[in-house]
């Protein structure tokens, strides 16, 4: 089960065949129990139990997509996609239906949590599969592109973006730590969709507006001026949809690396791809983005199917972070969105950006300068260099030749000085570049992602 678990989630591949292994799914016995509730035992493997039907058809497709030897056959993973999704919804149904417990006490909500936990994982497989193949046909043919968009939409927005306040916001109703590394990785594969979205859109806005007759046809064909608010109806939807999962994931970023992680990183290329620079910069080598033609009629198909969820959420618990309306001043393009058109998407009462938190930021920057002290000061201890690793200075003393490690602070953060900031630098005597060579964070613009 992990094998295939790490095959479809991360593409790993897989170690096991049935062929060469009789292991069978963790199964109940009465006396066997693992644990001291038996009941708590006896749900978990029924769970498991329950997933079965799901394994020959995941595992031949995973083999198919994984092979990097042939080329995927897609008329074959097609029929074998709309035959797991078919059988996994009639069997599993939404998410809403997993989050409904079928009674009360702890049992109930074990088994629930197994439910979801799985259903986010399978779901975080589809998106990848699905956003693969929208850019695949995106050159060949934009009727397919986007069907496959589509279909990721309807996943990320209207399966799994209403249950974000109780999945992030319900700790004591949903098991949190069960399930939030699942929930973490659909979040992260959602706004990737959104963001890529969101620049081909904005592309294609920003192309029309590069035509010097763009005024006139404004004023003159009224099918150009609707094709045009529609793709900015478009723009506005993918941006809140994006600030949203950005705002409902960092609500724990105090608590995971990771989602602090999406939150940092999408929200600079939020910032990013809702400026004018960055079109300027970048129109010329993007014809293939902004030549795609989507019809009028799909296009206020991902309006109403944006809209159905996004209307609901105009006062939030999530804090937002005003991208959408940048956007809009942005292309100008007359269209304020019902559900922002008075007070917009605003946060409730009480609630607090952690996103733009600068403790939770020194926290994680923190942590990942002890664990690269650690690092740089083992590598040293227990001779892992290579040749062309500078060594740090010789330290003359009694006992002439020999090197002498200086005391080693915490990188970026000196713990004995209150507050240390990052300016507070000691990397145990070695240079810049040796530095830069171990820093994962070197080449990042920190002084943009975090307003430091």
């Amino acid at each position: 089960m992990s094998d295939i678990n790490l095959a479809y989630s991360f593409g790993n591949p897989m170690a096991t065949d049935s062929i060469y292994s009789d292991t069978g799914l963790p199964t109940y016995v009465p006396g066997g129990e693992n644990i001291i509730d038996k009941d708590r035992d006896r749900l978990i493997n029924e769970r498991f139990a329950s997933c079965q039907f799901l394994f020959p058809a995941l595992r031949g497709l995973v083999k198919l997509c994984l092979n990097i030897k042939s080329r995927v056959p897609l008329p074959e993973l097609c029929s074998r996609l709309s035959q797991i999704e078919v059988e996994w919804h009639s069997r599993c149904g939404t998410l809403k239906d997993c989050l409904t417990c079928a009674g009360k006490g702890e049992p109930f909500a074990v088994e629930r949590n197994m439910k979801v936990k799985i259903y986010l994982a399978f779901k975080a497989f589809l998106l990848s599969i699905y956003f693969h193949l929208s850019l695949h046909y995106e050159a060949k043919n934009s009727d397919l592109a986007f069907f496959y968009l589509k279909k990721c939409l309807l996943i990320t927005t209207s399966d799994i973006m209403p249950h974000y306040s109780a999945l992030l916001g319900q700790s004591e109703v949903i098991s949190d730590m069960f399930i939030n590394p699942n929930l973490e990785v659909a979040v992260h594969k959602s706004n990737m969709i959104y963001l890529s979205a969101m620049v081909r859109v904005n592309f294609m806005i920003f192309n029309m507006r590069q035509n010097a007759e763009h005024g006139r046809l404004c004023k003159e064909d009224k099918k150009y001026l609707a094709y045009f608010q529609l793709l900015c109806q478009v723009s506005s939807c993918l941006t809140r949809a994006a600030e949203y999962t950005i705002s409902a994931i960092s609500k724990i970023s105090n608590r995971y690396y990771y989602a602090w992680r999406i939150a940092k990183g999408q929200t600079f290329l939020l910032k990013t791809i809702t400026s004018n620079d960055f079109y300027e910069a970048n129109f010329h080598n993007a014809y293939l983005l902004y030549s795609l033609k989507y019809s009028s009629e799909q296009l206020e198909e991902i309006v109403k199917l944006c809209e159905a969820t996004l209307s609901k959420y105009r006062h939030s618990e999530f804090c937002t972070y005003g991208f959408s309306k940048q956007a809009e001043k942005f292309f100008n393009c007359g269209y304020t969105p019902d559900s922002v058109r008075s007070e917009g998407l605003t946060a409730s009462t009480g609630a607090t950006s952690k996103a733009a938190d600068p403790e939770i930021d020194k926290l994680w920057l923190q942590v990942l300068s002890m664990k690269h002290d650690l690092l740089l000061a083992g590598n040293f201890q227990d001779g892992h260099v290579d040749a062309k690793t500078p060594m740090p200075p010789p330290t003359v003393g009694p006992n002439e030749g020999l090197y002498e490690l200086p005391r080693q602070s915490i990188v970026g953060f000196d713990l004995n000085t209150p507050g240390g900031a990052p300016n507070n630098v000691d990397r145990v005597g070695y240079d810049i570049e040796m530095s830069n060579k171990f820093d994962m964070f070197s080449d990042l613009p920190f002084d943009q992602m975090f307003n430091f």
